[in-house]
């Protein structure tokens, strides 16, 4: 017998993306189940130890780069908003800042006409010397460096109350009418919202193999 149990969203992976839409979502009081194969989160790609936070940047403005920084703020905002809310297991990090030695003349003038089109003051980022390697490069004094997990770990703390954290071996099925059903194990799962944020669990199904999803990582 299978155990039916129905959610708001369902949301595939334990990673920086699975998390932080768990996080997006409890924030809409969406009753949500997060499915994780491993035996924690952030064992995969975004296992990694430290991470740094900056914006791509492109030489005139582009979606892609206006996309990147926007990103950017959102995510200084939202460690923000962790850390003032109180999560006992998050800090702010104490290494902030980046300094960037570009590679050849061509990374130069990319970074300094992205200046120039963004509009960046010295608080956004800057041509400079660098004090450690005595080169000249470019010094981004609001980006972070983060240990993904304890972002990860921090993002599920505040979306507790919204969200259940099932870990699972095997999906036996997954088929979508006007919602999504998906067989977990023994239970069956049932939401109108589905998220992969897990693109090797998408490669499984014959209802995603249109994707153009490949293996990056691990």
């Amino acid at each position: 017998m299978h155990n039916k149990k129905n959610y708001d969203a369902i949301v595939i992976g334990g990673g920086i993306a699975g998390l932080s839409i768990a996080y997006a979502l409890s924030k809409r009081k969406l009753k949500t189940v997060l499915l994780e194969r491993r035996e924690d989160t952030a064992l995969e790609a975004s296992g990694n130890p430290s991470g740094m936070i900056y914006p791509l940047l492109t030489k005139n403005k582009t979606p892609e780069s206006e996309f990147s920084i926007a990103s950017f703020d959102f995510t200084l905002n939202t460690i923000s908003d962790l850390y003032d809310s109180q999560h006992p297991n998050f800090t702010i990090p104490n290494l902030n800042g980046a300094f960037l030695i570009p590679q050849n003349e061509t990374e130069i003038i990319r970074y300094k006409s992205a200046i120039t089109a963004n509009h960046f003051g010295d608080s956004d980022l800057t041509f400079t010397n660098d004090p450690f390697s005595l080169q000249n490069g470019f010094y981004f004094p609001k980006a972070k460096v983060i240990s993904p997990r304890h972002l990860i770990q921090s993002l599920y703390e505040a979306s507790k109350k919204f969200t259940t954290l099932h870990k699972f071996s095997n999906i036996r099925s997954f088929s979508y009418n006007s919602e999504s059903n998906i067989e977990v194990d023994l239970n069956q799962l049932n939401a109108p919202l589905l998220f992969f944020c897990h693109s090797n669990s998408m490669s499984e199904f014959k209802e995603t193999k249109w994707l153009p999803i490949r293996k990056v990582r691990g």
